[in-house]
């Protein structure tokens, strides 16, 4: 055998040789060769996303989260940031929802659904796009603004499967339980940002770090440097840090870099207060600013600012300016942190 098989069309009394791949792919099922997706969409046109988990008859959440030109902003259940990337990951896998098996074609009736959790189900999601950019591999919706998803649990034994069907289908499928579903009813707390300090790094063009009467103040200034011998010229542009007053030490770049990374991916172990709440600043020590972080851009405006408050254990209290809640963070991340001139000057000996 060399790999090749014989091929008849009927009616034909020819006999033809072709390659025998050929014959795996007429034997391939129904299911294998069908669309298995149950949306399929481009996830750069999600305008709006709209998820309610429930419990059997309880209802426990209904998130409603919208895209602001590219930021994701929690409307319901209450006005907050949303983490963008975690969004985005929901995003992708309600996109990759896929069925393990069709189970009941079309005309399924709402009893029959109970069987399937569908009728109350575990979660449903309605995702809003800009166009008509949307398909379900059932219907393609008229107005091409939204298609609503629900998801059903059935637990038998240790057994859990999910089940899922597309609004209008009457149709049900078992999904893939690849983890998508988890993801998907992930939750508010979960899917919130919780930064302190909102900003992007190159917008900031001064750094201010107050403790006590002690203030360091950082700005960053363009200068020409020669990017073999350092010196002065007009052979490359790059822009370092300086002490904006006083000292006229070299400041060590990777230095500031690194608090402005921290400040970055500093996020809140708990929230305390939220900003709408009615908060005792005293209670958690940062009513007076004694230890502050002010970021500002180039046109001397405040980015944001950080109030650092008391420390408990491993645990610091800080109340950022533009978000305005009480957040408990990791006390080892801020203490990495100087507020002591000193520490910015550029040491040659610790390159060596």
């Amino acid at each position: 055998f060399n790999g090749e098989v014989y091929l008849q069309h009927r009616g034909d009394e020819n006999v033809y040789m072709v390659p025998g791949a050929v014959k795996y792919q007429i034997d391939r099922s129904l299911y294998d060769i069908r669309e298995k997706n149950l949306l399929s969409f481009d996830v750069n046109r999600v305008t709006l996303l709209s998820i309610e988990k429930r419990d059997g008859e309880k209802k426990l959440q209904n998130m409603v989260v919208e895209n602001r030109d590219g930021s994701f902003w929690f409307t319901k259940p209450k006005e907050v940031l949303a983490d963008r990337d975690k969004i985005n990951g929901v995003i992708a896998a309600i996109n990759q929802l896929q069925a393990k098996q069709f189970v009941v074609e079309k005309g399924i009736t709402d009893q029959k659904l109970s069987l399937f959790g569908i009728d109350r189900p575990l979660v449903k999601i309605t995702v809003e796009l800009m166009n008509d950019s949307i398909k379900s591999n059932d219907s393609i919706s008229s107005n091409g603004v939204y298609h609503s998803v629900s998801i059903g649990k059935t637990v038998v034994g240790e057994m859990i499967n999910y089940y899922a069907s597309v609004a209008g289908s009457r149709s049900v499928v078992l999904l893939k339980n690849d983890g998508a579903v988890e993801k998907i009813g992930a939750g508010f707390a979960k899917l919130r940002d919780k930064r302190v300090i909102l900003f992007e790094r190159d917008d900031v063009n001064s750094i201010e770090l107050k403790s006590g009467i002690d203030v360091v103040v950082l700005k960053k200034i363009g200068a020409a440097v020669n990017s073999d011998s350092g010196s002065t010229s007009d052979s490359k542009s790059k822009q370092v840090w300086m002490f904006s007053k006083g000292m006229g030490a070299i400041v060590d770049d990777l230095i500031v870099e690194g608090v402005l990374y921290k400040l970055m991916t500093l996020s809140s172990v708990k929230i305390v207060h939220e900003a709408d709440d009615k908060i005792v600043l005293a209670d958690w020590g940062v009513e007076k600013e004694r230890v502050k972080i002010s970021l500002f851009d180039k046109a001397g405006e405040l980015i944001d600012s950080m109030t650092i408050g008391d420390k408990n254990g491993d645990i610091h209290y800080v109340k950022s300016q533009k978000i305005g809640r009480i957040d408990a963070v990791s006390g080892k991340l801020l203490d990495e942190i100087s507020f002591i001139k000193e520490d910015y000057i550029f040491n040659e000996d610790k390159t060596e």
